[in-house]
């Protein structure tokens, strides 16, 4: 389906195209961007290169940046470890090669701080872009389309006041957004494979590198 067509679809429920007729443009986009935000798919990788700043341990994200996949030291050959903000606030000052990264606002904090140039390399998932003319077609999957319009369908009965009507869409939206995530999520798993534990409230990050070790142990 494109722009033009998922708009129809909405309109086709009852709504009045002078009151929606832009809105549902914009409730579809809305739709499009909170799916990339929330799964992780085949579609719309890309891979984005960085130079650490000696002294400097926080770098922003790209422009078109939705979920990070990996982070990689390419002179190292080493994956960095995603962990917590509350991980790198808790360890102790350190300059050297980062082993570690958190995800912090908009950007991207490393631990050690670098204490040299290390060329980085950044995978992940783009925002979509933006569909503005009727001919634009979605990224993610043909068959999960739908799902565009009933989260627009959604909004537009929300602004009638129809809150039955409302809440019997949502529930639709968010069940069948459980479903796509199912079908279609990236069957590798490259996030952290090991939990915190409620124990380790305590444990700082051992900067020459590791996995979810108390700095002293296990090295």
């Amino acid at each position: 389906m494109n722009l033009g067509s998922l708009r129809q679809e909405v309109l086709d429920h009852g709504f009045d195209p002078t009151q929606y007729g832009t809105r549902i443009d914009q409730f579809i986009n809305d739709a499009q961007n909170l799916i990339a935000r929330r799964v992780d798919y085949f579609i719309d990788e890309a891979t984005a290169y960085t130079q650490t700043v000696p002294g400097a341990n926080t770098y922003p994200w790209p422009a078109n940046f939705a979920r990070m996949r990996s982070l990689d030291d390419t002179d190292r050959r080493i994956e960095l470890q995603y962990v917590s903000v509350r991980d790198i606030d808790r360890s102790g000052l350190s300059n050297g090669a980062p082993n570690f990264y958190a995800l912090t606002g908009q950007n991207i904090e490393l631990y050690p701080t670098p204490d040299a140039v290390y060329n980085l390399q950044m995978r992940y998932w783009m925002m979509p872009s933006v569909l503005a003319l009727d001919a634009d077609v979605p990224v993610m999957p043909v068959d999960w389309h739908h799902l565009l319009w009933v989260y627009a369908v959604w909004l537009c009965y929300e602004g009638d006041d129809d809150a039955q009507m409302g809440q019997y869409w949502q529930q639709r939206f968010n069940t069948e957004l459980s479903q796509f995530s199912a079908d279609v999520k990236f069957p590798d798993s490259d996030g952290p494979n090991q939990a915190s534990s409620m124990w380790d409230s305590d444990k700082s990050l051992n900067p020459r590198g590791g996995s979810w070790s108390l700095y002293g142990q296990g090295w």
